[in-house]
């Protein structure tokens, strides 16, 4: 018999701003896969992918517009999108949230 020590923490993967939610790139394309393979590669619209941040209300205009994370999370995530679709996943279309 195997056990599985199970955690709420994901090691190696970055949070967002909310506690629950975490942000790992490579599982947009695990899921476009999935979704090709169990149910026959259908079209695929993405809205509303994004990510939460913290709200700094004494931030500079300057200092709210340096979003690194957001690019970054965008950058990677489109970067995983773009491979499902080279292997044929029928992606037709991606919308950014919170924007």
């Amino acid at each position: 018999m195997r056990y599985y020590k199970m955690s709420s923490k994901a090691r190696g993967v970055s949070q967002a701003a909310s506690g629950w939610l975490y942000i790992y790139p490579p599982g947009i394309r695990q899921l476009l896969l999935y979704t090709k393979s169990k149910y026959n590669n259908p079209v695929i619209y993405i809205t509303e992918n994004g990510v939460d941040e913290y709200n700094n209300k004494t931030a500079s205009l300057k200092e709210a517009l340096n979003d690194g994370t957001r690019v970054s999370y965008y950058k990677n995530h489109l970067l995983y999108v773009r491979r499902a679709i080279r292997d044929v996943s029928n992606v037709r279309g991606y919308s950014p949230g919170h924007c």
